[in-house]
């Protein structure tokens, strides 16, 4: 992980250079210079800000009289390959699939037209419309099967200790990388005939082709389009219904988190339990990829300047959303720690 980290962080080096910027110790420029040199779309200049924010926090650059200045000695493309073929050679079949470290790799390839705005986010995580490495990124890594396993041992827990029939929800279901193992959990356990419903929502009606044909002798699993930061306070669904809860990575794509916990609390029962799974703290390799597809958030990550909340931001979010953590895992000292993602379980 760290090796994977070094590699992202001078990815964001060498495409500064690539523009004329850092080029060597002396030069320094402040964010407004930064900004007024780049060729990017307007909606990325906070991604620069963020990795601004990274790269000095990780010693890169300096930061002093409102200027920057970097630390270290111009990056080649020799030396930024190395160092990525290093990360890949660590990361494939030890802790994921091959095709993760190849899908952060393609990023820092097009990091350019990103920008600029000439490559869409969405076609490298999606190529051809398939769902390869999406599943790839969201179900084969070491943190996904362990998150993944959580959760679905959780809601088996749960439905278990109920003596009716439990609703499930799930939002920004995506690819089904979560759905799907917890579906096959319930049914190789014998619970099938104890949910009442398994409602696998998303934003867009595209993922929901794969759970209308894997599940359609699943009468109790059901798709439904949800927008998190609209329908949650529009009575879309009926509030004080779902037993069970499950938002798998997706709170830090809203603008606000804590208005989107306070509609899931709403939907909650009296008993009923809500699984999170975040990353907890900011993720290098998402601020070379994934941020290309989301948009500056509006509540304390804007505060703070960064893409990801902390475990101070979480805990202030649930405090204000008038939510009870139960559980984190994995926690300090846990061997999967150094990945950044947890499992928040919840209720009222």
């Amino acid at each position: 992980m760290d090796q994977l980290d070094r590699a992202s962080l001078l990815a964001m080096i060498h495409q500064f250079q690539k523009w004329g910027l850092f080029l060597n110790q002396k030069d320094t420029f402040t964010i407004e210079q930064i900004l007024s040199t780049l060729t990017i779309v307007p909606q990325h200049h906070y991604v620069i800000r963020r990795w601004l924010k990274i790269l000095t926090e990780n010693e890169y650059l300096l930061y002093e009289k409102e200027t920057y200045r970097y630390t270290g000695i111009s990056v080649t493309d020799q030396e930024l390959q190395k160092e990525w073929k290093k990360a890949r050679e660590l990361w494939d079949h030890r802790l994921g699939s091959p095709l993760i470290s190849l899908y952060f790799y393609q990023n820092v390839e097009a990091l350019s037209a990103l920008m600029n705005g000439q490559q869409q986010a969405t076609m490298l995580l999606f190529p051809e419309g398939k769902n390869d490495v999406a599943n790839a990124l969201y179900r084969e890594s070491l943190i996904a099967w362990y998150l993944n396993d959580q959760v679905s041992n959780e809601v088996v827990k749960i439905a278990n200790n109920h003596n009716h029939k439990i609703s499930i929800l799930e939002v920004g279901a995506g690819t089904g990388s979560t759905a799907n193992v917890v579906i096959k959990k319930i049914k190789n356990s014998g619970l099938s005939n104890k949910i009442e419903n398994y409602l696998f929502t998303d934003l867009s009606p595209f993922f929901f082709r794969e759970p209308n044909s894997l599940y359609k002798n699943d009468p109790w699993v059901k798709t439904k389009l949800i927008d998190l930061e609209k329908d949650l306070h529009a009575d879309t669904l009926e509030k004080g219904t779902i037993d069970i809860i499950i938002a798998a990575g997706v709170l830090n794509n809203v603008s606000n988190i804590v208005s989107v916990l306070k509609g899931l609390r709403n939907l909650l029962t009296p008993r009923g339990i809500l699984l999170i799974t975040e990353a907890d703290g900011e993720a290098i390799q998402i601020l070379i990829s994934q941020i290309f597809m989301m948009e500056a958030a509006r509540d304390a990550r804007k505060q703070s300047d960064t893409t990801f909340m902390d475990r101070v931001q979480w805990q202030a979010a649930f405090k204000e959303a008038k939510l009870k953590l139960l559980r984190v895992t994995p926690d300090s000292g846990h061997k999967l720690e150094r990945f950044g993602q947890k499992l928040f379980m919840l209720t009222h």
